[in-house]
């Protein structure tokens, strides 16, 4: 693959018309270890699937799939990478690589995900003394930051 691709929708579909009413377009990268690097480089989670990936193709040339996946979770996690990540999912991690993904299934693990980083950050800031008033101010303050950075780029919402 290169290290861009742009993918339409409707190149997956006959048009009777010609020209569809509506496209999709989407913008693929390349994330294989070697590829996009200064895009990699920013995000240290893509850093490390990268790793990940690169470390299973590399047992896969002298191991079964299985054993493959397993040396590859337990050399990143020695190696310092998504090591949070992968003890605790790394036997979810080892499953997805062996079941065809679906995206009812990514959206369910996330929200489970997201579900239980929420209730510990309420409980961690309650029990560090802010009053459930407070906690629900502040994370209404950083949702408003979150979604500001992601509509602006930039941190400061003044």
């Amino acid at each position: 693959m290169a290290d861009f691709t742009e993918m339409r929708l409707s190149d997956f579909f006959e048009l009777g018309q010609g020209v569809p009413n509506l496209e999709l377009v989407v913008k693929a990268y390349n994330i294989n270890k070697g590829r996009n690097a200064s895009m990699i480089q920013r995000s240290p989670n893509l850093s490390g699937y990268s790793e990940l990936i690169a470390e299973v193709k590399k047992n896969m040339e002298t191991m079964d799939k299985d054993a493959a996946i397993a040396a590859a979770i337990k050399t990143c996690i020695e190696r310092g990478i998504l090591v949070y990540f992968l003890e605790k999912h790394g036997s979810e991690v080892l499953n997805m690589f062996d079941e065809e993904w679906n995206l009812e299934t990514a959206l369910e693990v996330e929200k489970e995900e997201g579900i239980e980083i929420g209730v510990e950050k309420v409980f961690s800031l309650w029990e560090s003394g802010m009053s459930l008033a407070d906690v629900k101010q502040k994370i209404a303050m950083d949702k408003a930051k979150k979604k500001h950075f992601r509509l602006t780029g930039t941190h400061s919402l003044s």
